[in-house]
């Protein structure tokens, strides 16, 4: 599964591009919100197709939950997860609100993200 990976801080794009590999996904890296709309358009009409977008909500440009509704317009069953430092309860219920996606609170552990993802592919399968 190709997840695409969207978060303006490069420390934390790159620790998720580890984590991911571990847990047996492909990452796409982008910066912003622009770059990730772009990519996720290239790679459905060309390649392995993004089956996720992993994004933080604090992006230039747009937010990720933007990005996420901008990525749905395209491709309404992409699921999503966004992640967060802050803690805004509105913001967590915008998200819960939207299917196939998730919040996730910084920080969070690989084993975290493992069952955020995990908990998104059982509530695809229902």
């Amino acid at each position: 599964m190709s997840v695409l990976v969207v978060d303006d801080n490069r420390g934390t794009r790159n620790a998720l591009e580890l984590w991911l590999a571990r847990l047996g996904f492909h990452s796409i890296l982008c910066q912003d919100a622009e770059e990730g709309l772009r990519r996720i358009g290239e790679s459905m009409r060309g390649g392995e197709p993004v089956e996720l977008v992993l994004t933080d909500q604090v992006l230039p440009g747009q937010s990720g939950l933007e990005l996420i509704l901008n990525c749905r317009r395209l491709f309404p069953k992409l699921k999503a997860v966004l992640i967060s430092a802050y803690q805004d309860e509105g913001l967590r219920r915008q998200a819960r609100q939207l299917p196939n996606c998730r919040f996730l609170a910084k920080p969070f552990t690989p084993e975290d993200l493992r069952r955020t993802f995990e908990e998104l592919e059982q509530a695809d399968a229902s």
